[in-house]
């Protein structure tokens, strides 16, 4: 993570470092701090992604305790009008759904 960040100070207009920053935090469970880098990556694309929003969506639906918000329900809902098997937004979708009974 540190390393993404030196880069970042060098390239701080670059949406792929912040996107993998994300994810790092994400992995981290520092989803407050995802969230943000994930933030910047969608103001810095010019074609977002169906990942990218997915990348988003998971943050939220886990900040807001596993609930699939109405964000959360739109941002995975874009990302499968861009690409209808995207596995990240699949799975987020099917995890909720496994949670749920």
């Amino acid at each position: 993570m540190d390393e993404i960040q030196q880069q970042l100070k060098q390239e701080p207009n670059n949406d792929e470092l912040w996107f993998k920053l994300g994810q790092s935090y994400l992995l981290e469970g520092e989803f407050d701090a995802a969230l943000i880098c994930f933030d910047y990556t969608l103001q810095l694309t010019d074609n977002v992604t169906a990942t990218q929003l997915a990348a988003k969506a998971t943050t939220l639906y886990y900040l807001h305790k596993q609930a699939m918000t109405d964000e959360v329900s739109l941002l995975l809902e874009q990302a499968l009008q861009l690409e209808p098997y995207n596995e990240a937004a699949l799975s987020l979708i099917a995890n909720d759904h496994f949670i749920s009974f």
